[in-house]
């Protein structure tokens, strides 16, 4: 399709918002297919991929904003930030992520292995490879934490609501580090894969596997308590 249409689903509207930009009248000469389309998190913006590059669009001024022109075919979105203020980009030769306010480049990588921004925006974590590992880089700058992960790729990550703490899961290994100091906070085997991970409010870390769901402290303190099990249907 050419263009890019925006309906609000609690209201069922019949015709849905145009996002002026991206239509075929505004630029009859070009007749282009829209690749991938990512919302922020906070929904107010939306990020489109096309031939003619990248683009985040304001969803309250309704504007469209050129962010990284198009250089490489291979590039895709590979995260935004909850506000909408970055976006990540990967290709063939690596990843990028863009200040979508101003169109500067925050932080590039010659890699590609985006895992996820934390709460506040300001660390992201990046896959690293030979030996596996897991960087933590500060968006402003200054030296990233790499996290050794043991022998698996990390398959997931997530950061505590306050930013300070970084849950992850490498095959059958999980456990939580200081997002800051990279520190070690603690980390153990589990007779199985990890498949989801998600921290709580109270600052404790949610888990399961094939067979148990469980919750421990984010810190370590106590042991894990089970919340299921899978011959508990």
């Amino acid at each position: 399709t050419c263009g890019a249409y925006l309906e609000d689903c609690r209201d069922r509207l019949i015709d849905p918002r145009l996002l002026p930009g991206f239509t075929p009248d505004k630029r009859p000469d070009l007749y282009f297919t829209l690749g991938e389309v990512r919302f922020a998190p906070d929904g107010r913006r939306l990020a489109l991929a096309h031939r003619l590059g990248l683009f985040v669009h304001d969803l309250d001024a309704d504007t469209a904003k050129p962010v990284v022109p198009r250089t490489d075919t291979s590039r895709k979105i590979a995260g935004v930030r909850r506000d909408g203020a970055a976006l990540v980009v990967e290709g063939e030769r690596g990843l990028a992520i863009w200040d979508t306010r101003t169109g500067e480049q925050r932080l590039v990588r010659d890699r590609r292995g985006f895992l996820g921004f934390s709460p506040d925006g300001e660390l992201a974590a990046i896959r690293a490879d030979k030996p596996p590992r897991v960087e933590i880089a500060a968006l402003a700058g200054g030296e990233p934490r790499m996290i050794p992960v043991g022998e698996l790729h990390p398959h997931l990550v997530r950061f505590s609501p306050d930013s300070r703490r970084v849950a992850i899961a490498a095959g059958e290994r999980i456990g939580v580090w200081d997002a800051t100091t990279g520190a070690e906070l603690w980390s153990e085997l589990r007779p199985e894969r990890v498949r989801s991970l998600e921290f709580t409010v109270r600052d404790e870390l949610v888990y399961s596997t094939g067979e148990v769901v469980a919750i421990r402290d984010a810190a370590g303190d106590g042991v894990p308590r089970l919340l299921l099990r899978r011959e508990d249907g």
